[in-house]
């Protein structure tokens, strides 16, 4: 079994969806990864750990900051906030190296050209998701944040009994051009679940706004965080924990259409 903490960031011309998907056997391992990773918040910049972290607070500077030090009073609080949010991937991409089971599927779309983007977008995660477990003959459980119940549970009941896929060619072995394949190996039914009390949504969260950031400046809209100009690209630190496969197309993986 793979759970999968989905979450989402958005711009006005962009709509990223990020899966941060965990091994059931290694579960525990990475929360204990991420919470010896809070408290290291909590010591070095008094961020509670029970503290919801949002990238538009992180980046804004609207956090208690009891013991933020010295030589970090001069940065604008949009670059210590990016820091922040590099900690947190550099612990992921740790522990995809470290311990295996740990991967991260992307979508970004571009809005103008995507009508209805949520849907789409939720659909190609969806299958992404169902193609990496069953490579794999696992399962998937999917956890998701509240506000989009009806949305995430049409479509995933859509899937699960017809699920349209055309051919990469012009048409299947059997002569047709699509085929219905369901959603088999995602099963149970979306979860919904307060991302302020659950740590790897956040995490998954601080992945989607990373992409979603790199994608504005990629393409010279960066209307999010302009001192983000002035941090790395904390996407960048993912590298053995992006799953490829996802789509050939892109050196990242992250699925575009």
């Amino acid at each position: 079994m793979r759970l999968y903490y989905v979450h989402e960031a958005e711009s006005r011309r962009r709509h990223v969806r990020t899966a941060l998907g965990v091994n059931a056997e290694v579960w525990n391992d990475f929360l204990r990864v991420i919470r010896d990773w809070r408290q290291e918040l909590w010591r070095r910049h008094g961020i509670p750990c029970e503290w919801h972290l949002r990238p538009s607070e992180l980046l804004s500077g609207n956090v208690s900051l009891n013991n933020r030090s010295w030589t970090q009073s001069w940065m604008p609080a949009a670059v210590w906030g990016e820091r922040i949010i590099a900690g947190g991937l550099r612990r992921i991409e740790e522990a995809a190296r470290a311990m295996g089971g740990v991967e991260v599927i992307n979508v970004c779309l571009y809005k103008p050209d995507c009508g209805d983007y949520r849907r789409v977008g939720l659909n190609r995660l969806l299958n992404r998701i169902n193609v990496s477990v069953a490579m794999e003959n696992r399962h998937a459980f999917l956890i998701f944040r509240p506000g989009e119940e009806g949305l995430v549970s049409r479509t995933y009941w859509r899937l699960r009994t017809f699920n349209p896929m055309p051919s990469k060619y012009e048409q299947w072995e059997d002569g047709r051009r699509i085929r219905n394949k369901p959603l088999k190996n995602v099963i149970g039914g979306p979860a919904f679940r307060s991302s302020r009390s659950d740590w790897p949504l956040q995490m998954s969260g601080l992945v989607a706004h990373a992409l979603l950031v790199q994608e504005e400046q990629a393409n010279g809209e960066m209307t999010l965080w302009k001192d983000t100009m002035r941090a790395r690209q904390p996407f960048d630190i993912l590298d053995s924990a992006l799953n490829r496969n996802a789509s050939g197309r892109d050196l990242q993986g992250v699925i575009r259409r």
